[in-house]
């Protein structure tokens, strides 16, 4: 990955994040397997309902439905706030690193309603929607928090070894982190930064498809 932060400060960052991925990853595990898994916070569309996965994928809610849970008046869909996964003693954590300062932020309320719902998907429906957010990146002029969100979320329930196609999504996803990066304005202050780290860490760190950030970790990185 190119244009990598200076090398002390975000090895440490990137060494914890992976460290803290892999504990919730774990915590999800389990949570999976229990006899009455957390249930979604807002009803998942039908197989076919493209308009609803719209919504629901690619942030097309209104940002006062994310905030008050309120339904969509297209659909129905609510990304109400619940007890979730932390009513369960798992704690969606991202650690999010800007090349100026190390901040420590949630994923956000996206983020900790969507853990919920993927638990309840199939490898396949994962790998899928991961898929079509790499897609939606490809077209976009930057990356989006709810984008961000999603990767990070399906990379939580995302098991390995990863089927060739899902890994050839997260090799395009890397590309198009290094090009966005590439681009960025501002520099070290963008604030488009922490959010292609955050999406590096997990697909180019954690899941292996990127070198340089894979010799970052070192050979003790606990990475199930």
């Amino acid at each position: 990955m190119s244009s990598l932060p200076a090398a002390t400060a975000f090895n440490k960052w990137l060494r914890q994040f992976v460290h803290e991925f892999a504990q919730l990853r774990k915590a999800l595990t389990a949570l999976s397997s229990q006899p009455s898994p957390v249930p979604p916070p807002f009803q998942v569309p039908k197989p076919f309902d493209s308009e609803g996965w719209e919504r629901l994928c690619f942030g097309r809610l209104r940002a006062e439905e994310v905030q008050s849970g309120s339904p969509s008046q297209a659909g129905g869909l609510s990304l109400a706030a619940s007890p979730g996964v932390a009513g369960q003693g798992v704690t969606p954590t991202a650690s999010v690193y800007g090349q100026t300062a190390t901040r420590r932020v949630g994923p956000g309320p996206l983020a900790e309603s969507l853990l919920p719902l993927v638990l309840h998907m199939d490898q396949v429906v994962v790998g899928n929607l991961l898929a079509r957010q790499v897609a939606e990146l490809q077209t976009a002029s930057s990356m989006q928090p709810f984008c961000a969100q999603w990767i990070y979320a399906l990379g939580a329930i995302l098991e390995k070894p990863v089927h060739a196609d899902v890994s050839a999504s997260l090799r395009a996803l890397m590309k198009r982190v290094a090009s966005m990066r590439a681009g960025l304005l501002q520099g070290p202050d963008d604030p488009q930064v922490p959010l292609l780290n955050v999406v590096a860490a997990v697909a180019g760190a954690y899941f292996g498809q990127d070198a340089e950030l894979l010799g970052l970790l070192g050979t003790d990185a606990d990475m199930p």
